[in-house]
């Protein structure tokens, strides 16, 4: 949104009956975790606590339907604080991130494809795949016990539709009596090293499940168009491991201490590998 653009609120304050609140968009705010948040300034009405979370509408070019644009954070406006600021989210910068959500079966515009997550409670295990056959067995019960946990990130299918520079994600398979779980890995390095530490106890499914791009080695940060895949390493077995992209999980597996975090770059930013941002 321009600065200036109007913009309205509907919202149900202290639980109250629905309001609209009228203003304008007065700029942007980054905040220190680097997340931009649009700021606004109301003519006509406040929101007070119970606001958070509604959204902030705008009329379209054609003037003929309202677009949401994001949804409130926060701010200090308020019955005694007429001209003060409310935070709302960005959407236009969000649904590059919510579209594989949002519409799954869609294509992208990068061709890349969904890496999913399940987990077994049985196992306490969790398993990520981009194969839709592979998709397919789980959600229909040929490998019993296995459900989609909601989370995901993109991946891509093969080399061809892969960027330069994208690199195989190697699968490891680790035998029942080692432990009954699967180990990925972008590093062409890590994949030779980990068949050489155990060329029997784990079964080298694939050399390219999928391909991923790799963060600097040094830094973890990763190229242009792309976020972080975070590897956890479970404490409990020493040998279950799951893969996130997304930070509030990353965060909590952190903070419960069950989990010991792997990868480039410094804690909490260690990244094994970079997923597409669509």
């Amino acid at each position: 949104m321009f600065v200036g653009t109007p913009a309205d609120a509907i919202h149900h304050p202290s639980g109250d009956l629905v309001k609209v609140s009228v203003g304008s968009a007065t700029g942007y705010h980054t905040f220190s975790d680097g997340s931009s948040f649009a700021l606004t300034r109301w003519q006509l009405g406040v929101t007070e606590p119970g606001s958070s979370g509604s959204g902030l509408f705008v009329l379209s070019p054609d003037r003929t339907t309202y677009e949401v644009r994001g949804g409130l954070l926060g701010g200090d406006t308020s019955c005694t604080n007429l001209r003060g600021t409310d935070y709302y989210s960005r959407l236009d910068t969000a649904m590059p991130l919510l579209a594989q959500y949002l519409t799954p079966n869609a294509g992208t515009a990068t061709a890349a494809v969904p890496v999913v997550e399940f987990y077994n409670a049985s196992l306490d295990d969790y398993f990520v795949t981009a194969s839709p056959s592979e998709m397919a067995d789980l959600d229909n019960g040929v490998h019993a016990g296995w459900i989609r946990t909601g989370y995901r990130f993109l991946g891509y299918a093969n080399v061809a539709t892969a960027p330069a520079g994208a690199s195989p994600v190697c699968r490891f398979y680790v035998q029942p009596a080692f432990g009954d779980s699967h180990f990925y890995s972008a590093d062409p390095q890590e994949c030779a090293a980990t068949q050489t530490k155990f060329p029997t106890q784990w079964v080298h499914e694939s050399a390219a499940v999928f391909y991923m791009l790799l963060p600097d080695k040094t830094t973890g940060a990763c190229p242009a168009n792309s976020h972080p895949v975070y590897r956890f390493l479970n404490k409990a077995n020493g040998l279950h491991h799951r893969y996130t992209a997304e930070v509030d999980l990353r965060d909590v597996l952190i903070d419960i201490k069950t989990w010991t975090q792997e990868g480039y770059g410094n804690p909490p930013a260690q990244v094994v590998m970079c997923t597409p941002d669509n």
